[in-house]
């Protein structure tokens, strides 16, 4: 029903990342959340899920909820105390899962004891996910190993629109990498 191009890509992504609330009577746990569950079940380790989307997050809080698996979340709706009692759940290991929405952590937030970030979905903008990702640089910046993981339904326009994201962030470590050359010679 819409004629503009990013707003389908969109829709279409979101329908990829969980249909819950999206479809009509689709009650089902999507691939990417159930993915996530037993991701957590099987690794004793603390992770971010980022998501550029809300009701992702809010259905999968229900779901680690009901399956008794402990989290935080950061989304746009809380409060700044609401938003350092989260954080704090998470950095004093209470929490093994910081659910977290890119625009309300994209900036001024550590959480180096993350060992990995899953992406639900990634930002058309390149800048937002490197900062996504950098949630989990220790505050010291000292050298350390995570994991990144994208999760992206086989088979389906999430792989183009993930390419294209590949794609455009190889050409902006391209330039700067140039550039950089230039300046030190």
């Amino acid at each position: 029903d819409c004629q503009n191009k990013l707003v389908q890509l969109v829709r279409l992504q979101q329908i990829c990342v969980d249909p819950y609330g999206l479809v009509a009577n689709y009650d089902l746990l999507s691939p990417k959340l159930k993915w996530i569950v037993d991701f957590a079940k099987s690794n004793n380790i603390q992770f971010i899920v980022s998501s550029k989307k809300t009701k992702p997050l809010l259905h999968l809080m229900q779901v680690l909820d009901d399956e008794g698996i402990k989290h935080s979340s950061l989304v746009g709706s809380y409060t700044f105390d609401e938003r350092q009692e989260q954080i704090k759940k998470f950095k004093t290991n209470v929490a093994q899962v910081m659910l977290l929405q890119q625009d309300t952590g994209r900036e001024s937030l550590t959480l180096p004891n993350a060992q990995c970030i899953i992406f639900l979905d990634r930002d058309f903008a390149v800048g937002f996910n490197d900062q996504a990702e950098a949630r989990m640089t220790p505050v010291d910046g000292s050298v350390c190993t995570k994991q990144v993981i994208d999760l992206i339904m086989k088979d389906s326009k999430e792989v183009e629109i993930y390419n294209k994201l590949v794609i455009a962030k190889q050409s902006i470590d391209m330039m700067n990498f140039v550039f950089k050359s230039k300046e030190e010679s």
